[in-house]
Protein backbone atom coordinates (compact mmCIF):
# COMPACT_ATOMS: atom_id res chain seq x y z
CA UNK A 1 0.00 0.00 0.00
CA UNK A 2 2.85 2.56 0.72
CA UNK A 3 4.60 1.33 -2.41
CA UNK A 4 1.50 2.45 -4.28
CA UNK A 5 0.73 5.40 -2.49
CA UNK A 6 4.53 6.86 -3.48
CA UNK A 7 3.95 5.61 -6.72
CA UNK A 8 0.74 7.85 -7.18
CA UNK A 9 2.67 10.62 -5.74
CA UNK A 10 4.67 10.47 -7.95
CA UNK A 11 2.51 10.17 -11.17
CA UNK A 12 0.73 13.39 -9.72
CA UNK A 13 4.24 15.28 -10.28
CA UNK A 14 5.20 13.95 -13.81
CA UNK A 15 1.90 13.49 -15.72
CA UNK A 16 -0.33 16.28 -13.65
CA UNK A 17 -1.09 20.32 -14.21
CA UNK A 18 1.56 22.05 -12.10
CA UNK A 19 -0.79 25.13 -11.86
CA UNK A 20 -4.19 22.87 -11.10
CA UNK A 21 -6.68 26.13 -10.81
CA UNK A 22 -8.74 25.76 -13.72
CA UNK A 23 -12.15 23.55 -13.73
CA UNK A 24 -12.35 19.97 -14.46
CA UNK A 25 -14.69 18.36 -17.04
CA UNK A 26 -14.74 15.33 -14.65
CA UNK A 27 -18.13 13.74 -13.16
CA UNK A 28 -19.28 10.84 -10.69
CA UNK A 29 -21.38 8.10 -11.63
CA UNK A 30 -23.59 6.83 -9.32
CA UNK A 31 -26.32 4.17 -8.86
CA UNK A 32 -28.22 2.06 -6.03
CA UNK A 33 -26.84 -0.89 -8.38
CA UNK A 34 -23.56 0.09 -7.64
CA UNK A 35 -20.94 -0.81 -5.45
CA UNK A 36 -18.74 1.81 -6.06
CA UNK A 37 -18.95 5.09 -7.94
CA UNK A 38 -17.68 5.19 -11.58
CA UNK A 39 -16.40 8.17 -13.22
CA UNK A 40 -16.89 10.36 -16.78
CA UNK A 41 -13.93 12.69 -17.90
CA UNK A 42 -14.38 15.25 -20.81
CA UNK A 43 -10.90 15.25 -22.52
CA UNK A 44 -9.67 17.92 -25.14
CA UNK A 45 -7.91 16.23 -28.12
CA UNK A 46 -4.81 18.73 -28.57
CA UNK A 47 -0.70 18.54 -27.33
CA UNK A 48 -1.24 21.79 -25.69
CA UNK A 49 0.38 21.68 -22.66
CA UNK A 50 -1.24 24.10 -20.84
CA UNK A 51 -4.76 22.00 -21.04
CA UNK A 52 -3.59 18.49 -21.91
CA UNK A 53 -1.87 18.00 -18.25
CA UNK A 54 -4.04 15.92 -16.52
CA UNK A 55 -5.13 17.95 -13.16
CA UNK A 56 -4.24 16.55 -10.11
CA UNK A 57 -8.14 15.71 -9.20
CA UNK A 58 -7.98 13.42 -12.32
CA UNK A 59 -4.96 11.48 -11.34
CA UNK A 60 -5.93 10.81 -7.68
CA UNK A 61 -9.33 9.25 -9.24
CA UNK A 62 -7.55 7.56 -11.53
CA UNK A 63 -5.90 5.55 -9.01
CA UNK A 64 -8.61 4.78 -7.46
CA UNK A 65 -10.62 2.40 -10.43
CA UNK A 66 -10.11 -0.72 -11.92
CA UNK A 67 -10.57 0.15 -15.61
CA UNK A 68 -9.73 2.87 -18.08
CA UNK A 69 -11.61 3.16 -20.83
CA UNK A 70 -11.31 6.11 -23.68
CA UNK A 71 -12.77 6.40 -27.04
CA UNK A 72 -10.87 3.71 -28.72
CA UNK A 73 -8.28 1.77 -27.66
CA UNK A 74 -4.35 3.28 -27.88
CA UNK A 75 -1.96 0.92 -29.07
CA UNK A 76 0.12 0.36 -31.38
CA UNK A 77 -2.45 -2.95 -33.53
CA UNK A 78 -4.65 0.15 -32.83
CA UNK A 79 -2.83 2.55 -34.46
CA UNK A 80 -1.88 -0.32 -36.97
CA UNK A 81 -5.75 -0.29 -37.94
CA UNK A 82 -6.50 3.07 -38.37
CA UNK A 83 -3.72 3.87 -40.72
CA UNK A 84 -4.80 1.12 -43.12
CA UNK A 85 -8.13 2.13 -42.61
CA UNK A 86 -7.26 5.96 -43.51
CA UNK A 87 -5.31 4.40 -46.71
CA UNK A 88 -6.58 3.01 -49.88
CA UNK A 89 -5.53 1.72 -53.46
CA UNK A 90 -6.53 2.71 -56.82
CA UNK A 91 -7.15 6.72 -55.39
CA UNK A 92 -6.73 9.27 -58.40
CA UNK A 93 -4.18 11.52 -57.66
CA UNK A 94 -4.91 15.11 -55.70
CA UNK A 95 -4.92 17.05 -58.59
CA UNK A 96 -7.37 14.75 -60.31
CA UNK A 97 -9.87 13.83 -56.97
CA UNK A 98 -9.88 17.45 -55.74
CA UNK A 99 -11.22 20.65 -57.88
CA UNK A 100 -8.32 23.22 -58.85
CA UNK A 101 -9.21 25.00 -56.26
CA UNK A 102 -9.55 23.00 -53.68
CA UNK A 103 -6.14 21.57 -54.83
CA UNK A 104 -4.58 25.04 -55.20
CA UNK A 105 -5.96 26.20 -51.10
CA UNK A 106 -4.46 22.54 -50.33
CA UNK A 107 -0.74 23.45 -51.83
CA UNK A 108 -0.92 26.41 -50.40
CA UNK A 109 -2.41 25.46 -46.80
CA UNK A 110 0.75 23.03 -46.48
CA UNK A 111 2.68 25.60 -47.59
CA UNK A 112 1.78 28.48 -45.46
CA UNK A 113 1.95 25.35 -42.00
CA UNK A 114 4.90 24.09 -43.05
CA UNK A 115 3.39 20.80 -43.12
CA UNK A 116 6.08 17.96 -43.61
CA UNK A 117 3.65 16.12 -46.16
CA UNK A 118 4.49 15.81 -49.69
CA UNK A 119 1.73 15.52 -52.21
CA UNK A 120 2.52 11.84 -52.79
CA UNK A 121 2.40 10.71 -49.41
CA UNK A 122 -0.72 12.79 -49.34
CA UNK A 123 -2.30 10.49 -52.32
CA UNK A 124 -2.25 7.39 -50.61
CA UNK A 125 -4.73 8.60 -48.10
CA UNK A 126 -8.70 9.10 -48.80
CA UNK A 127 -9.39 12.88 -48.90
CA UNK A 128 -11.58 12.77 -45.95
CA UNK A 129 -8.40 10.89 -44.00
CA UNK A 130 -6.26 14.07 -45.24
CA UNK A 131 -8.97 17.00 -43.54
CA UNK A 132 -8.01 14.64 -40.47
CA UNK A 133 -4.17 14.52 -41.35
CA UNK A 134 -4.26 18.10 -41.74
CA UNK A 135 -5.54 18.81 -38.38
CA UNK A 136 -3.22 16.49 -36.36
CA UNK A 137 -0.33 18.16 -38.34
CA UNK A 138 -1.16 21.64 -37.45
CA UNK A 139 -2.07 20.91 -33.63
CA UNK A 140 1.69 19.27 -33.74
CA UNK A 141 3.26 22.67 -34.30
CA UNK A 142 3.17 23.29 -30.53
CA UNK A 143 5.01 20.43 -29.67
CA UNK A 144 5.17 17.09 -32.06
CA UNK A 145 6.63 14.92 -29.03
CA UNK A 146 4.16 16.25 -26.67
CA UNK A 147 0.86 13.82 -26.09
CA UNK A 148 -2.40 14.06 -26.53
CA UNK A 149 -4.35 14.08 -23.06
CA UNK A 150 -5.88 10.51 -24.03
CA UNK A 151 -2.27 9.24 -24.25
CA UNK A 152 -1.34 10.52 -21.42
CA UNK A 153 -4.41 8.90 -19.61
CA UNK A 154 -3.23 5.37 -21.15
CA UNK A 155 0.61 6.10 -19.71
CA UNK A 156 -0.47 7.08 -16.19
CA UNK A 157 -2.75 3.96 -15.68
CA UNK A 158 0.20 1.81 -17.50
CA UNK A 159 1.50 3.42 -14.16
CA UNK A 160 -0.70 2.54 -12.14
CA UNK A 161 -0.98 -1.16 -13.78
CA UNK A 162 -4.42 -0.46 -14.43
CA UNK A 163 -5.76 -2.12 -17.68
CA UNK A 164 -7.06 -0.10 -20.12
CA UNK A 165 -9.85 -0.60 -23.14
CA UNK A 166 -11.98 1.13 -26.04
CA UNK A 167 -15.81 1.69 -26.23
CA UNK A 168 -15.40 1.52 -29.64
CA UNK A 169 -13.26 -0.17 -32.24
CA UNK A 170 -11.13 1.95 -34.63
CA UNK A 171 -13.46 0.89 -37.77
CA UNK A 172 -16.67 1.97 -35.80
CA UNK A 173 -14.75 5.30 -34.96
CA UNK A 174 -14.06 5.94 -38.39
CA UNK A 175 -16.57 3.96 -40.44
CA UNK A 176 -18.58 7.38 -40.67
CA UNK A 177 -16.26 9.30 -42.82
CA UNK A 178 -16.23 6.09 -45.55
CA UNK A 179 -19.86 6.83 -45.96
CA UNK A 180 -19.51 10.33 -47.13
CA UNK A 181 -19.60 10.85 -51.21
CA UNK A 182 -16.18 12.15 -52.52
CA UNK A 183 -17.71 15.49 -52.48
CA UNK A 184 -18.36 15.93 -49.40
CA UNK A 185 -15.22 14.02 -48.31
CA UNK A 186 -13.76 17.33 -50.65
CA UNK A 187 -16.34 19.90 -48.05
CA UNK A 188 -14.51 18.11 -44.93
CA UNK A 189 -10.98 18.60 -46.60
CA UNK A 190 -12.21 22.70 -47.32
CA UNK A 191 -13.75 22.85 -43.79
CA UNK A 192 -10.95 21.31 -41.60
CA UNK A 193 -8.57 23.65 -43.84
CA UNK A 194 -10.88 26.31 -42.63
CA UNK A 195 -11.15 25.96 -38.63
CA UNK A 196 -7.03 25.00 -39.02
CA UNK A 197 -6.70 28.78 -40.31
CA UNK A 198 -9.28 30.20 -37.78
CA UNK A 199 -7.00 31.17 -34.62
CA UNK A 200 -10.27 32.31 -33.21
CA UNK A 201 -12.18 28.87 -33.04
CA UNK A 202 -9.19 27.44 -31.48
CA UNK A 203 -9.11 29.34 -28.58
CA UNK A 204 -12.49 29.66 -28.17
CA UNK A 205 -12.86 26.02 -27.80
CA UNK A 206 -10.06 26.33 -25.55
CA UNK A 207 -11.13 28.81 -23.42
CA UNK A 208 -14.62 27.17 -22.90
CA UNK A 209 -12.96 23.73 -22.29
CA UNK A 210 -10.53 25.32 -19.17
CA UNK A 211 -13.86 27.09 -17.98
CA UNK A 212 -14.88 23.48 -17.41
CA UNK A 213 -18.28 24.12 -17.94
CA UNK A 214 -20.30 22.08 -20.02
CA UNK A 215 -22.52 25.48 -21.69
CA UNK A 216 -21.56 26.65 -24.55
CA UNK A 217 -20.24 23.99 -26.80
CA UNK A 218 -23.17 24.36 -29.24
CA UNK A 219 -23.16 28.16 -29.13
CA UNK A 220 -19.26 28.00 -30.87
CA UNK A 221 -20.34 25.52 -32.88
CA UNK A 222 -23.16 27.89 -34.10
CA UNK A 223 -21.05 31.30 -33.95
CA UNK A 224 -18.15 29.59 -36.05
CA UNK A 225 -20.24 27.81 -38.62
CA UNK A 226 -19.28 27.89 -41.94
CA UNK A 227 -21.06 30.63 -44.24
CA UNK A 228 -20.86 28.51 -46.99
CA UNK A 229 -24.34 26.27 -47.12
CA UNK A 230 -23.31 23.07 -48.44
CA UNK A 231 -20.43 22.88 -45.56
CA UNK A 232 -23.28 24.07 -43.16
CA UNK A 233 -24.96 21.11 -44.36
CA UNK A 234 -21.87 18.45 -43.53
CA UNK A 235 -21.47 19.89 -40.06
CA UNK A 236 -24.95 18.89 -39.14
CA UNK A 237 -24.91 15.47 -40.71
CA UNK A 238 -21.21 14.92 -39.04
CA UNK A 239 -22.70 16.50 -35.86
CA UNK A 240 -25.55 13.51 -35.80
CA UNK A 241 -23.34 10.86 -37.11
CA UNK A 242 -20.06 11.48 -34.80
CA UNK A 243 -21.81 12.82 -31.85
CA UNK A 244 -25.47 12.18 -31.68
CA UNK A 245 -25.05 8.57 -33.06
CA UNK A 246 -21.89 7.70 -31.07
CA UNK A 247 -23.35 8.96 -28.04
CA UNK A 248 -25.79 6.16 -27.95
CA UNK A 249 -23.18 3.86 -28.74
CA UNK A 250 -21.03 4.99 -25.82
CA UNK A 251 -24.38 5.10 -23.46
CA UNK A 252 -24.70 1.91 -24.29
CA UNK A 253 -21.52 -0.62 -23.33
CA UNK A 254 -20.86 2.24 -20.63
CA UNK A 255 -24.71 1.10 -19.69
CA UNK A 256 -23.90 -2.29 -19.61
CA UNK A 257 -20.58 -2.49 -17.95
CA UNK A 258 -21.82 -0.64 -14.78
CA UNK A 259 -24.68 -3.29 -14.82
CA UNK A 260 -22.43 -6.53 -15.47
CA UNK A 261 -19.91 -5.53 -13.28
CA UNK A 262 -21.27 -3.32 -10.22
CA UNK A 263 -18.71 -3.61 -8.01
CA UNK A 264 -16.16 -1.94 -9.70
CA UNK A 265 -15.28 1.46 -10.37
CA UNK A 266 -14.32 2.44 -13.92
CA UNK A 267 -12.89 5.29 -15.78
CA UNK A 268 -13.95 6.79 -18.96
CA UNK A 269 -12.53 9.08 -20.77
CA UNK A 270 -14.58 10.67 -24.04
CA UNK A 271 -14.11 14.22 -25.71
CA UNK A 272 -15.15 16.82 -24.29
CA UNK A 273 -18.04 17.92 -26.61
CA UNK A 274 -20.03 13.85 -26.30
CA UNK A 275 -21.13 15.32 -22.99
CA UNK A 276 -22.75 18.32 -23.55
CA UNK A 277 -26.21 19.10 -24.61
CA UNK A 278 -29.37 17.00 -24.53
CA UNK A 279 -28.27 14.47 -26.27
CA UNK A 280 -24.72 14.44 -24.46
CA UNK A 281 -23.44 11.66 -22.05
CA UNK A 282 -24.66 13.03 -19.01
CA UNK A 283 -27.94 13.67 -20.35
CA UNK A 284 -28.23 10.43 -21.63
CA UNK A 285 -26.69 8.47 -18.10
CA UNK A 286 -29.08 10.53 -15.90
CA UNK A 287 -32.19 9.39 -18.46
CA UNK A 288 -30.87 5.70 -17.84
CA UNK A 289 -31.03 6.70 -13.75
CA UNK A 290 -27.75 7.20 -12.82
CA UNK A 291 -26.93 10.51 -10.40
CA UNK A 292 -24.02 12.42 -12.27
CA UNK A 293 -22.71 14.98 -10.26
CA UNK A 294 -19.64 16.57 -10.86
CA UNK A 295 -16.26 16.61 -9.42
CA UNK A 296 -14.93 19.97 -7.88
Amino acid sequence: MIRRTLLILALLSLFSCANDTRAVMLWKIEHSNLVKPSYLFGTYHSRDKEINALPVKVTQVLASTQTVYTETTIDKKSHAIIQGFMQASGLLPLKKRLSSSTYKRLQQHIKRLNIPLSEHTLSVFKTWAIALLLTNYADSKINPQELFMDERLIKTAKALSTPSLGLETPKEQLIYFDVLTSWEQELLLIDSMNQTENEQYAQALKKWYIKGDLNGFKEIQNTFKDKDPHIHALDNKLFRLLLTERNTRFLQRIHLILQNYPQDSYFFAVGAGHLAEENGLIALLRKKGYHINKVD
